[in-house]
Protein backbone atom coordinates (compact mmCIF):
# COMPACT_ATOMS: atom_id res chain seq x y z
CA UNK A 1 0.00 0.00 0.00
CA UNK A 2 2.98 2.18 0.42
CA UNK A 3 4.97 2.13 -2.64
CA UNK A 4 0.98 2.88 -4.20
CA UNK A 5 1.49 5.89 -2.41
CA UNK A 6 4.97 6.69 -3.39
CA UNK A 7 4.35 6.31 -6.69
CA UNK A 8 1.35 8.45 -7.00
CA UNK A 9 3.30 11.30 -5.02
CA UNK A 10 6.38 10.50 -7.54
CA UNK A 11 4.05 10.63 -10.72
CA UNK A 12 2.66 13.81 -9.67
CA UNK A 13 5.68 15.48 -9.02
CA UNK A 14 6.66 14.57 -12.02
CA UNK A 15 3.43 15.68 -14.08
CA UNK A 16 3.83 19.47 -12.08
CA UNK A 17 7.69 20.00 -13.43
CA UNK A 18 6.93 18.47 -16.46
CA UNK A 19 3.77 21.25 -17.24
CA UNK A 20 5.41 24.54 -14.86
CA UNK A 21 8.84 23.64 -17.61
CA UNK A 22 6.70 23.85 -20.56
CA UNK A 23 7.27 22.91 -24.56
CA UNK A 24 10.27 25.50 -24.81
CA UNK A 25 12.95 24.24 -26.57
CA UNK A 26 16.12 25.53 -27.68
CA UNK A 27 15.48 26.38 -30.82
CA UNK A 28 12.39 28.72 -30.24
CA UNK A 29 13.07 32.48 -30.96
CA UNK A 30 13.23 34.25 -28.01
CA UNK A 31 10.23 36.27 -26.81
CA UNK A 32 11.73 40.10 -26.78
CA UNK A 33 12.13 41.08 -23.30
CA UNK A 34 9.33 43.80 -21.86
CA UNK A 35 10.81 47.68 -22.67
CA UNK A 36 8.14 50.33 -22.46
CA UNK A 37 7.68 51.96 -25.73
CA UNK A 38 8.57 51.39 -29.39
CA UNK A 39 12.59 49.57 -29.61
CA UNK A 40 14.59 48.76 -32.03
CA UNK A 41 16.27 45.14 -31.93
CA UNK A 42 19.04 43.29 -33.92
CA UNK A 43 17.95 39.74 -35.94
CA UNK A 44 20.20 37.30 -34.83
CA UNK A 45 20.83 34.93 -36.99
CA UNK A 46 20.19 36.09 -40.35
CA UNK A 47 22.89 35.56 -42.90
CA UNK A 48 23.25 37.76 -45.59
CA UNK A 49 23.95 36.70 -48.73
CA UNK A 50 23.55 37.63 -52.43
CA UNK A 51 20.21 35.70 -52.70
CA UNK A 52 18.17 38.84 -51.89
CA UNK A 53 15.17 35.93 -50.71
CA UNK A 54 16.92 35.99 -47.09
CA UNK A 55 15.46 40.00 -46.80
CA UNK A 56 12.22 38.29 -46.30
CA UNK A 57 13.03 36.88 -42.67
CA UNK A 58 9.77 36.12 -40.58
CA UNK A 59 9.58 38.93 -37.65
CA UNK A 60 7.73 36.25 -35.43
CA UNK A 61 10.14 33.77 -35.34
CA UNK A 62 13.97 35.32 -35.62
CA UNK A 63 15.55 35.55 -32.68
CA UNK A 64 16.02 38.82 -30.98
CA UNK A 65 19.28 40.82 -29.18
CA UNK A 66 18.89 40.68 -25.47
CA UNK A 67 18.70 44.75 -25.85
CA UNK A 68 17.47 47.16 -28.48
CA UNK A 69 20.28 48.85 -30.55
CA UNK A 70 17.52 51.77 -30.03
CA UNK A 71 15.68 52.46 -27.03
CA UNK A 72 11.86 53.99 -27.14
CA UNK A 73 14.12 56.33 -24.06
CA UNK A 74 16.22 57.43 -27.31
CA UNK A 75 13.75 58.84 -29.31
CA UNK A 76 13.27 62.09 -29.09
CA UNK A 77 10.77 62.85 -32.16
CA UNK A 78 9.26 61.23 -35.25
CA UNK A 79 8.31 63.10 -38.40
CA UNK A 80 5.07 60.63 -39.30
CA UNK A 81 5.48 62.20 -42.94
CA UNK A 82 9.10 62.14 -43.66
CA UNK A 83 9.28 59.09 -41.66
CA UNK A 84 12.90 60.70 -39.62
CA UNK A 85 13.57 59.83 -36.65
CA UNK A 86 15.86 62.44 -34.16
CA UNK A 87 17.66 60.61 -31.21
CA UNK A 88 19.20 61.58 -28.13
CA UNK A 89 22.52 60.48 -29.51
CA UNK A 90 24.49 61.15 -32.26
CA UNK A 91 24.68 58.50 -35.22
CA UNK A 92 28.67 57.75 -34.74
CA UNK A 93 27.58 56.22 -31.33
CA UNK A 94 24.71 54.30 -33.08
CA UNK A 95 27.62 53.19 -35.72
CA UNK A 96 29.41 52.10 -33.28
CA UNK A 97 27.06 49.78 -31.56
CA UNK A 98 25.80 47.82 -34.94
CA UNK A 99 29.70 47.24 -35.73
CA UNK A 100 30.27 46.41 -39.39
CA UNK A 101 27.13 46.41 -41.53
CA UNK A 102 28.06 44.49 -44.80
CA UNK A 103 26.61 45.80 -47.92
CA UNK A 104 23.80 43.17 -47.64
CA UNK A 105 22.60 44.70 -44.37
CA UNK A 106 22.20 44.24 -40.60
CA UNK A 107 18.80 43.09 -39.75
CA UNK A 108 16.34 44.56 -37.03
CA UNK A 109 12.93 44.44 -35.66
CA UNK A 110 10.36 47.09 -34.56
CA UNK A 111 9.18 46.00 -31.02
CA UNK A 112 6.02 47.91 -29.21
CA UNK A 113 5.81 46.85 -25.78
CA UNK A 114 6.47 42.90 -26.48
CA UNK A 115 4.91 42.98 -29.87
CA UNK A 116 6.96 42.36 -33.15
CA UNK A 117 5.23 44.86 -35.52
CA UNK A 118 7.50 44.74 -38.49
CA UNK A 119 11.00 44.11 -39.40
CA UNK A 120 13.95 45.98 -42.13
CA UNK A 121 17.97 46.33 -42.14
CA UNK A 122 20.16 48.87 -41.54
CA UNK A 123 22.06 49.51 -44.94
CA UNK A 124 24.82 51.35 -46.02
CA UNK A 125 25.43 53.76 -49.07
CA UNK A 126 28.20 52.46 -50.09
CA UNK A 127 25.99 49.36 -51.16
CA UNK A 128 24.93 48.84 -54.95
CA UNK A 129 22.50 45.97 -53.22
CA UNK A 130 19.33 46.68 -53.59
CA UNK A 131 16.91 46.27 -50.24
CA UNK A 132 13.40 45.72 -50.92
CA UNK A 133 12.26 46.47 -47.66
CA UNK A 134 12.46 49.02 -44.98
CA UNK A 135 15.46 50.15 -44.51
CA UNK A 136 17.67 52.95 -42.65
CA UNK A 137 20.12 54.39 -44.70
CA UNK A 138 23.22 54.41 -42.50
CA UNK A 139 25.40 57.61 -42.75
CA UNK A 140 28.82 58.41 -42.03
CA UNK A 141 28.57 61.92 -42.63
CA UNK A 142 25.57 63.75 -41.83
CA UNK A 143 23.94 64.44 -45.39
CA UNK A 144 22.46 67.65 -46.50
CA UNK A 145 18.92 66.90 -45.11
CA UNK A 146 19.38 64.89 -41.91
CA UNK A 147 21.70 66.08 -39.08
CA UNK A 148 23.96 64.11 -36.92
CA UNK A 149 21.57 62.73 -34.65
CA UNK A 150 18.62 61.94 -37.38
CA UNK A 151 18.11 58.78 -39.46
CA UNK A 152 15.19 57.76 -41.96
CA UNK A 153 12.89 54.98 -42.79
CA UNK A 154 12.56 54.11 -46.27
CA UNK A 155 10.59 51.76 -47.76
CA UNK A 156 13.14 49.43 -50.27
CA UNK A 157 12.89 49.30 -54.40
CA UNK A 158 9.05 48.21 -55.22
CA UNK A 159 7.47 49.23 -51.89
CA UNK A 160 3.61 49.66 -52.34
CA UNK A 161 2.53 52.76 -50.49
CA UNK A 162 -0.62 50.74 -49.39
CA UNK A 163 1.79 48.45 -47.31
CA UNK A 164 3.57 50.99 -46.06
CA UNK A 165 4.57 49.68 -42.78
CA UNK A 166 6.30 52.95 -41.61
CA UNK A 167 2.69 54.17 -40.86
CA UNK A 168 2.02 51.31 -38.00
CA UNK A 169 -1.49 52.90 -36.17
CA UNK A 170 -0.45 51.47 -33.39
CA UNK A 171 3.40 52.59 -33.25
CA UNK A 172 2.22 56.46 -34.35
CA UNK A 173 -0.66 56.08 -31.87
CA UNK A 174 2.01 55.62 -29.13
CA UNK A 175 4.70 57.94 -30.05
CA UNK A 176 1.75 60.69 -30.47
CA UNK A 177 0.36 60.28 -27.36
CA UNK A 178 3.99 60.71 -25.67
CA UNK A 179 4.68 63.99 -27.52
CA UNK A 180 7.19 62.54 -29.81
CA UNK A 181 5.35 62.14 -32.80
CA UNK A 182 4.52 65.20 -35.36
Amino acid sequence: MQSGYYKSILLLLLSYLFISTGCNTPDSPSQPPMYDGINFFLAENIAPSSNLNYQYFSIDTVTLSAVPIIKYENIVAYDTVKHIINLSFNNDSLLQALGTVSVYGKAFVVVSGTVREYGGFFWTPISSVPCHIINLLLSWQPSDSLSANQIRISNGYGYKPENDLRRNRDIIKRLVLDGKAR
